[in-house]
C-alpha cells in the first residue's frame, strides 16, 4: 500500500469514526443536554387565596416488591422541604410527617387517596409558586413531581383618574360632542398594580 492510499484510508477511517460519533448509533435516541431523568411536566393548578387547594403526587410503587422510603415536598424559592413523610424506618401508613415553618399547620399530606395529595388550607398569596414532589423508593430511581401553582388575588379596589389625575365616579361630565376625554382605570391590590386607559 503506497503513503497516499495509507493516507486516505486514515482520512476515511477518520470521517466515519467522526459521523459515528456525533451523529448517533440507528436505534439509540440522543438526549438533548439539560433533559432531567424522573421529572414530570408541570401541573398547572389555579386557586383563589383563602381557599384549600389539593397538589396531587403520585405514590405508587414501580414494582411489587419496591416501597416508598421518602417523601419531599418542595418550593422553587425555598432550599429545605416544606414538607416531609419519613418512612425509611416503617411502613408508609405510620411514617411521620413534618411540616415546616413556611406551611405550618396549613398542610396536611393525605396518602389514602390515589394519587395522594397535599392539601394546603388556606392558600395565602406567598404560596403562589412552583412545587415538587420528590419520592424516594427503596430500589427504584427517584420520581418527580412537577406543579404550578397560581395564586389568584381579587381586586381590591378600582379606580378611575381623568387626564388631571383626578379621581372619578358615578355619572361624569357632561361633555361636548366631538371633545376629546381620556380616563385610566387602575386595579389595586393585584400582585402588580395594573392600568388601562379608555
Amino acid at each position: 500500500m503506497t503513503m497516499r492510499n495509507l493516507q486516505i484510508t486514515l482520512v476515511y477511517f477518520m470521517l466515519v469514526t467522526f459521523h459515528i460519533i456525533f451523529a448517533g448509533t440507528p436505534g439509540i435516541k440522543l438526549k438533548p443536554t439539560g433533559t432531567s431523568e424522573g421529572f414530570s411536566d408541570p401541573l398547572i393548578i389555579e386557586v383563589m387565596v383563602g381557599r384549600q387547594v389539593e397538589l396531587p403526587c403520585d405514590i405508587r410503587r414501580p414494582t411489587g416488591d419496591d416501597s416508598v422510603s421518602l417523601i419531599l415536598w418542595y418550593k422553587s424559592d425555598i432550599n429545605a422541604p416544606i414538607f416531609t413523610v419519613d418512612s425509611r424506618h416503617g411502613p408508609l401508613e405510620k411514617a411521620e410527617h413534618f411540616s415546616s415553618d413556611t406551611l405550618g399547620l396549613r398542610a396536611s399530606f393525605n396518602l389514602v387517596v390515589d394519587p395522594a395529595i397535599l392539601t394546603i388550607d388556606p392558600v395565602k398569596e406567598t404560596d403562589n409558586g412552583e412545587y415538587r414532589c420528590r419520592v424516594d423508593y427503596r430500589w427504584a430511581r427517584t420520581i418527580h413531581r412537577v406543579i404550578d401553582l397560581k395564586v389568584i388575588v381579587p381586586v381590591k379596589e378600582i379606580l378611575i383618574v381623568n387626564q388631571r389625575n383626578q379621581s372619578l365616579s358615578g355619572i361624569i361630565g357632561p361633555y361636548s360632542e366631538g371633545s376629546e376625554l381620556s380616563l385610566v382605570c387602575y386595579a389595586v391590590g393585584v400582585t402588580i398594580e395594573e392600568e388601562r386607559e379608555v
